[in-house]
């Protein structure tokens, strides 16, 4: 009797292979929650990325197109001289920075409103969030991806010709820039576009 009960509750127990078994089960499911954590987390940085780049933009555009004097101490420095926004890279590699720029001068000619090389202020997009792509157009209904390395100013400043869209290194000027902000989600790409366009208008698509 008491050799056939120790022979049932060793019967009853897990085996190495069941115990195995479980323990790789919960590691898929946990790698699941976990791959859905990290996607969810990068789409939202993607909006948060995208709704920077609209927000550094509209209130350049604010600052410029207001008429707000620079921070330029010098005697020659009580005019408008308009402020900017400089996307670009350096490499083929993506951009994660936006740089608001101060114009130059009096703010009136492409080389006083392209960036000239000092920042205002610098912002950095989302963990994962960068630009990855820039199109232009000239006349207005068809797109070109510009190459990279590209150089983007765009400058708001009081006036007729309130904003300015140039090719930084040779002063082309386009009528409109779509920006693509893109974040890795789950293996697959996604991006928002952002709209400006010579006229002020600033959106996402």
């Amino acid at each position: 009797m008491r050799q056939g009960y120790f022979s049932h509750v060793r019967e009853s127990g897990f085996t190495l292979v069941e115990i195995m078994v479980v323990v790789a089960v919960l590691a898929l499911v946990g790698t699941g929650f976990l791959v859905e954590a990290i996607s969810a987390r990068n789409a939202t940085n993607l909006e948060v990325g995208k709704n920077l780049l609209v927000s550094i933009l509209t209130n350049t555009e604010a600052l410029g197109r207001g008429g707000l004097t620079t921070s330029d101490t010098t005697s020659n420095a009580r005019f408008d001289r308009g402020y900017g926004v400089y996307i670009a890279s350096s490499s083929a590699t993506d951009v994660t920075k936006i740089i608001q720029y101060e114009g130059m001068g009096n703010g009136e000619t492409k080389d006083e409103r392209r960036y000239n090389g000092t920042a205002k202020e610098t912002s950095l997009f989302p963990d994962g969030v960068s630009v990855r792509a820039l199109q232009y157009t000239s006349d207005g209904t068809n797109w070109s991806t510009v190459p990279s390395p590209f150089q983007l100013s765009i400058h708001f400043k009081r006036g007729s010709k309130g904003v300015m869209i140039l090719k930084n290194s040779d002063n082309v000027e386009y009528l409109g820039a779509k920006i693509t902000v893109q974040v890795l989600v789950g293996g697959v790409t996604m991006t928002r576009d952002v709209v400006v366009w010579n006229t002020g208008l600033i959106y996402a698509e």
